[in-house]
């Protein structure tokens, strides 16, 4: 491989993965500021979605202006999809421990 087709995937790379990278940083950094009351999990949380947008920059230059309008034109959509696909499995194994608890303490109080 030349310099150039590395230098191509790299940024490829980069445009694919920042928005995974910025949300999913944020969402768990919150989740965690929420569930133990640590408020620097917010700051850690803003630094990932910070760096997210370092990555997107960077694949910008990395692979050009033109092609990275092009990929990032279909980018959005798959990942709107797979986000919500995840959220709703999430949400799916949640309610179903939560059922599970919720039986199990049913069970050990009779």
């Amino acid at each position: 491989m030349n310099t150039a087709t590395i230098r191509f995937l790299a940024g490829i790379f980069l445009l694919v993965t920042n928005q995974a990278v910025g949300w999913g940083g944020m969402l768990l950094f919150g989740n965690l500021a929420r569930r133990t009351g640590r408020h620097t999990y917010y700051f850690f949380g803003l630094s990932v979605y910070i760096i997210s947008w370092i990555m997107l920059l960077a694949g910008v230059y990395l692979v050009g202006v033109a092609q990275a309008l092009a990929v990032m034109r279909y980018l959005p959509d798959w990942v709107v999809a797979l986000a919500v696909a995840g959220a709703a499995v999430s949400y799916y194994f949640w309610r179903r421990r939560a059922r599970k608890k919720a039986a199990s303490d049913e069970i050990g109080n009779e």
